[in-house]
């Protein structure tokens, strides 16, 4: 397996890189789900957070190109110090075999840094995290 990562932007240094983190090894319960058929194919890990109610970026997820797999959602606080706090699933209806993978929040660990109020000081932000995991068709 190769991994390419096409990041729009620098992600925060508390978040897991999924090329990274799969270590050339796509987990089981995914290859389950995607149809494991042993033919060469990509599998696009899409990964966005948002803070404060923005919206996430749009996902290749729900383009006619691909086959939507699995979609899983979190939200959390992070604290003034940058800590972690409430961590807690979202209900996306399309977590299907997500449910079988280390729970999300275990990938949202932090420490981020927070937003900063109108003095430049830091301040409890709320926060949300998506994957997507899709095929190309």
């Amino acid at each position: 397996m190769s991994c390419v990562d096409e990041q729009a932007g620098r992600p925060p240094a508390g978040l897991v890189d999924p090329c990274v983190n799969f270590k050339g090894e796509i987990p089981q319960p995914m290859l389950d789900e995607l149809e494991n058929t042993g033919l060469p194919r990509r599998v696009t890990i899409e990964m966005a957070m948002a803070a404060d109610g923005a919206p996430r970026p749009a996902f290749r997820y729900y383009q006619t190109s691909q086959t939507p797999s699995a979609l899983a959602s979190v939200a959390f606080e992070v604290s003034k110090d940058g800590a972690i706090e409430n961590c807690r699933k979202l209900d996306t209806g399309e977590e299907r075999w997500t449910v079988k993978l280390p729970a999300l929040c275990s990938i949202v660990r932090g420490p981020y840094r927070p937003l900063a109020d109108a003095n430049g000081r830091p301040r409890r932000t709320s926060a949300t995290f998506t994957v997507a995991f899709s095929t190309a068709r």
